[in-house]
């Protein structure tokens, strides 16, 4: 193309108009949207005629590498290469293991593997690594597919000096959980959990044992998935939603329309695994409870089925009746105070077991802002010597605290030292 100062504002133009046509997909030839690997080889052959040459139909010997198969094996060798890639920066050294669970799009389970470790420069680096469906996510299913990944990869089980999880029951559990499981046979994979997650599940959990609760969330999710399943009704309910501000605004001079109050949105849908996700669901359902109303009215007198009728015509009557009303209100009051619980919760250390409080204590003392006030040498020893006795041998145990005393001297001279805020920096 040389270096025609137009050439990027062509590029940006054609890009936007090739996305344009992104609605759907037919891989005939005679197609204008021949799905959108097709129409980016298209693209960059539209600017080079030696890659025109050689794709596509003009490919050699019909190797013209897109199918679905062929796209799958690109994706699999360049996900092959990123993981040897970790693999090597990590090489023998200690890792975190961080999982969590979720369904796909066909309701099936799978498990999301993250590395956590430091490199051989002192960074600290954190890594999706894989992810793999399970047949069910107890706890010793899902420790066996972890241990399959690592074994696939070369990774010793007992370098885990790190457990992370999301405080599901299943996970968490101290004696049959997933963090117990490893705690076995890696005696140094400390875990540290969310407890203000598991106050959420908790919560939500005890709550849906009382029926009239059970029922309350049945209809939210309800409502919500019938008023926000087409693009139709998610335009009824935005202009339900301003026909109701302009109304309150004539009424009241005062009313509010600041940012984040009276503003017009979506419905959110609560999720089990998602933080806050049920109280942001019943805040953005009180917020619009008109709107959501007057787009079920329209269902129930102008739906095209007469399914959907019925549907919305039953939900209708329950998230109207004064029993949802109620709960709706009061289930918003109790979400908001153990939402501020939990978030105070984080904060605190009293809530873990008593040796991770030490663990997290102890490992306080090389915390390097305000000077290195923190910094203190017996804690640093007995952190080594107490929670990580295999990873020093009997000599570096005892030359750690000489060692120790000389890198006092160091951080109060050197002033690449004086500007460090944070544990990793100093690593």
């Amino acid at each position: 193309m040389g270096k025609d100062p137009n050439s990027s504002h062509r590029v940006a133009i054609k890009c936007c108009c090739d996305l344009t046509n992104q609605a759907g997909r037919d891989e005939r030839h005679e197609s204008n949207n021949r799905g959108n690997v097709i129409e980016l080889i298209k693209l960059l052959a539209s600017y080079n005629e030696d890659v025109a040459a050689v794709v596509l139909e003009n490919a050699p010997q019909n190797a013209s590498y897109h199918s679905h198969g062929i796209q799958k094996q690109i994706l699999s060798i360049f996900s092959d290469k990123i993981q040897r890639f970790i693999r090597k920066d990590i090489n023998d050294g200690k890792f975190c293991i961080l999982v969590d669970e979720s369904e796909d799009e066909s309701k099936r389970e799978q498990m999301e593997i993250v590395l956590r470790f430091v490199d051989k420069y002192g960074f600290i680096k954190e890594h999706f690594f894989d992810i793999v469906h399970v047949l069910d996510t107890t706890s010793a299913t899902l420790k066996e597919e972890i241990c399959i990944v690592l074994s696939l990869h070369n990774f010793s089980v007992q370098n885990i000096h790190g457990q992370g999880y999301d405080g599901a029951s299943n996970m968490s559990g101290e004696w049959t959980g997933l963090q117990a499981l490893f705690c076995a046979e890696c005696p140094f994979a400390y875990y540290v959990h969310c407890f203000a997650y598991r106050l959420q599940l908790a919560l939500v959990g005890a709550s849906k044992q009382v029926i009239s609760i059970n029922q309350f969330f049945s209809y939210l999710t309800q409502a919500i998935n019938i008023v926000g399943s087409s693009c139709k009704r998610h335009d009824q309910l935005r202009a339900a939603q301003a026909a109701d501000i302009a109304e309150k605004l004539a009424i009241d001079d005062e009313f509010e329309t600041s940012k984040e109050k009276n503003q017009i949105g979506t419905l959110k849908r609560a999720g089990d695994t998602r933080w806050g996700s049920h109280l942001g669901s019943i805040c953005s359902l009180i917020n619009m409870f008109s709107a959501t109303c007057a787009v079920l009215r329209n269902i129930i007198n102008d739906g095209s089925k007469s399914n959907q009728r019925a549907k919305a015509d039953g939900v209708y009557d329950s998230i109207t009746s004064f029993e949802f009303v109620f709960i709706l209100h009061f289930m918003r009051d109790i979400m908001e105070i153990t939402d501020d619980l939990c978030q105070a919760l984080q904060k605190l250390n009293n809530r873990f077991k008593e040796d991770v409080i030490e663990l997290l204590v102890l490992s306080s003392a090389l915390d390097p802002r305000n000077g290195y006030r923190s910094f203190n040498i017996e804690d640093i020893c007995k952190l080594a010597d107490k929670f990580y006795p295999m990873d020093f041998s009997e000599q570096e145990k005892l030359h750690l605290k000489y060692q120790l005393e000389n890198y006092k001297l160091d951080i109060s001279i050197l002033p690449e030292f004086q500007k460090l805020s944070t544990i990793s920096e100093l690593c």
